[in-house]
């Protein structure tokens, strides 16, 4: 799989992110995979951790202090991902919980 970045999602982002390095867990076709957070946004996220997964895919990724999220694969060069999620959430809360 040749893995590409989706220049629309890499030029238009709507939030700043943030770097952070928290552990979390990505549900995708094959099960749920123990994942690194690498930065967030109140819109989407960077993940490492993940191999051969598919821009576009659906998955639904779990994020300490919010829960899960339903989000869509915005670009894929692995062992990272940058995800887009479904509905916004607030950043700066899953920063400030322990």
């Amino acid at each position: 799989m040749a893995a590409r970045q989706d220049s629309l999602t890499a030029d238009k982002r709507a939030t700043d992110r943030v770097s952070a390095s928290m552990p979390g867990v990505v549900r995708i076709a094959v099960g749920d995979l123990q994942v690194t957070v690498r930065n967030i946004s109140d819109e989407g996220a960077m993940i490492e951790g993940v191999s051969d997964i598919e821009i576009g895919s659906r998955v639904a990724v779990r994020i300490r202090g919010i829960g899960w999220v339903d989000a869509k694969v915005a670009w894929a060069i692995a062992p990272r991902c940058g995800l887009a999620f479904d509905r916004a959430i607030d950043a700066q809360t899953v920063l400030t919980k322990p």
